[in-house]
This record gives structure tokens, C-alpha cells and sequence, in this order.
């Protein structure tokens, strides 16, 4: 239905009848609930939710490009400094995320430029002058690129083979796009939404391990079953809780095979 009303105004309105900042508020809208609840979830995957919403704003006819930021941990094997963003949820100690990088969806409004971007602040687009000094963009690196680069290659350096960007990037193609990528990113970001709210909210110590579990996006990930090599927190987790485990492992499996219909849906040319 979501899809169909979005598409419906498309067709019904051209952008010459409605001003682009009314027209890109419109369409801001249909993305969060067409992306709610992903961009909860803000420990990782920002590129997959990202590419999905540039999908969808090519499909509205609004042009735009993708904005990158990279925090010199990603730069240099020898620094530590991340990107810190403060949150509203509970989701993190203290409520800070770190991120190696962060990328959004940039868009010219009125002579002026406009970030997209539903972890920072889902309630309208942020200017993008606001958006880099939220990110203290003036410490790291500024990429913008076609909205078709989808992720940044890395290079492993020793000695503990750290993955560095080595300032190129890639399309969804190939075997991102035959192992499903996107759809599990947007999955795996669901259901550690759901996770958070349903069995991190209480005093207790199922809560508390729950907490642990999910601060960390590779382990929870590693949980749902994503990784051959399994984290201990999660395999510790499992086998304190096997029924809990097994059912998330089972309602991700269901929100997969929803975010692989949605991006097919999207994907049309």
C-alpha cells in the first residue's frame, strides 16, 4: 500500500505543480516508513539503508548524490579517532555511537544543500553545513559521490590486518548483490531494533545480557546466524538462552525475505 500511494503521487504530480522542498518533504516521509524501523538501530548499516533510499529517490525523479565521512581509523592503520554521534535510545553506553564512517543522501533544495540521513535525525532533512559539524566532519574526510557507489573498497594492513579505505568505491554488483547484501543489512538492523526494545528494557539479568549482546553490530549479527566464525558473547548468549536465540534467528529470517521483496520492488527500472 505504502508503495503503491507513493508511486500514485508521483504519477499524479510533476514537480513543476509543487515546490521542491514540499516535494522532497512528501517523499522524506515515505521513506521512513518504508525504511522504519532500520535507521533505529544506528550502530551499522547506514550504507544499506542509505543505497535503499537513494533507490527510491531515483525512482521519485530527484536527483541527488551520496555524501561520505571517514573518521581517520578508517584512513590510517595507525590512528583510533572515530566518529562520535550521540543518540537518543538506549542503545549504546552513554548513549555515544562510534563509527569508522558515515555516509547520507545529498540533495540541492533552494541553493542550498540538503542531507538526507534517518540515523542523525529522522524527522526532516538536515543542511548540510549542520549535518558535517554534527559529525565534526572538519577532523575527517568528505567524499561525495554518485548515488550508484554503494560501499568503499578496503585494504588490510598488518599486522592485525586492519581494513583501511583505500579511496575508491563500489557498485551493487556482482557478489554483493548474489549474497544479498542490502536486504540482510536491513534485516539484521530490524531485528536489533525489536530485540532492543522487546528484551532491553528491564532490570534483570536476561536484560542485561541482552544489553551486551546487541551493543555490538558484528556480534549480534553473528547471533542471527550471519558469520561461520561465531563471537563469544554470542555464542555464550545462545547457550544460556537457546529458545530466545532461536526465536529471532526466526523472525530475521522472516524481516529478510521482506527487505528482499521491498529492494525487488525497487529495483525495477
Amino acid at each position: 500500500m505504502l508503495k503503491a500511494n507513493l508511486m500514485s503521487m508521483l504519477s499524479a504530480h510533476s514537480k513543476a505543480q509543487i515546490s521542491d522542498f514540499d516535494y522532497i518533504s512528501f517523499v522524506f516521509e515515505q521513506l521512513k516508513k518504508e525504511l522504519y524501523p532500520t535507521y533505529l538501530y544506528s550502530h551499522g548499516n547506514c550504507h544499506n539503508v542509505s543505497h535503499l533510499a537513494s533507490m527510491i529517490l531515483a525512482r521519485c525523479g530527484i536527483k541527488h548524490e551520496k555524501i561520505w565521512v571517514f573518521a581517520p581509523c578508517r584512513l590510517d592503520p595507525t590512528r583510533k579517532e572515530s566518529i562520535v554521534f550521540k543518540i537518543k535510545n538506549d542503545i549504546a553506553p552513554r548513549k555515544i555511537i562510534r563509527w569508522g564512517y558515515h555516509v547520507g543522501i545529498l540533495v540541492a533544495l533552494q541553493n542550498e544543500n540538503y542531507v538526507v540521513d534517518l540515523f542523525m535525525n529522522s524527522d526532516q532533512p538536515i543542511r548540510q553545513s549542520v549535518w558535517l559539524h554534527q559529525l565534526d566532519a572538519g577532523n575527517h574526510q568528505v567524499y561525495v559521490e554518485p548515488p550508484q557507489h554503494y560501499l568503499y573498497h578496503s585494504t588490510p594492513h598488518p599486522p592485525r590486518g586492519k581494513e583501511i579505505f583505500n579511496g575508491t568505491f563500489f557498485e551493487y554488483e556482482g557478489l554483493c548483490r548474489d549474497d544479498s547484501w542490502l536486504p540482510k543489512g536491513l534485516a539484521i538492523n530490524q531485528i536489533a531494533y525489536e530485540f532492543l526494545v522487546n528484551e532491553c528494557q528491564q532490570t534483570t539479568e536476561l536484560s542485561t545480557d541482552c544489553q551486551h549482546l546487541i551493543k555490538s553490530i558484528y556480534t549480534f549479527d553473528a547471533f542471527l546466524g550471519n558469520h561461520d566464525k561465531w563471537h563469544k558473547v554470542s555464542t555464550d548468549f545462545m547457550a544460556k538462552y537457546p529458545l530466545l536465540a532461536q526465536q529471532y534467528q526466526y523472525q530475521y529470517q522472516e524481516a529478510l525475505d521482506h527487505w528482499q521483496n521491498t529492494f525487488a520492488y525497487w529495483d525495477l527500472p
